[in-house]
């Protein structure tokens, strides 16, 4: 087939394949990049979901020392974690919420943790 080409088209076919190639790699690296930063974005969000989990579970163990404290000497100095820790879960529990807004099942667990705290 190519015997019937002259060496001026063999040599414009010959130089196109490598760019079509480069093209096609170029492509698929764009569409590589592009999952990345939606991965990218993905992982700093649930690093940040995870760093407020963590800071609210740090509010109610201040709540829990401020609380055992309190009951164990009756010293109203002891109740100083437990209001801080309140106000900190408050705070926390806020924020995740807005961040886990978008996820029904995580926004369900957090209003039953926020139920079993204000009953604690």
């Amino acid at each position: 087939m190519l015997n019937n080409f002259t060496i001026k088209a063999k040599v414009i076919i010959g130089s196109f394949i490598p760019l079509i190639l480069f093209v096609i790699l170029g492509i698929i690296c764009l569409s590589s990049l592009k999952k990345l930063e939606i991965s990218n974005g993905l992982v700093e969000k649930t690093h940040s979901i995870i760093e407020k989990a963590l800071k609210i579970e740090s509010a109610a163990i201040d709540m829990e020392t401020g609380m055992r404290g309190f009951l164990l000497s009756g010293k109203e100095s002891f109740l100083l974690p437990y209001n801080n820790g309140k106000k900190s879960f408050k705070f926390f529990s806020t924020e995740l919420l807005s961040a886990v807004s978008d996820n029904p099942e995580l926004v369900e667990r957090l209003e039953g943790i926020k139920i079993i705290i204000s009953e604690w």
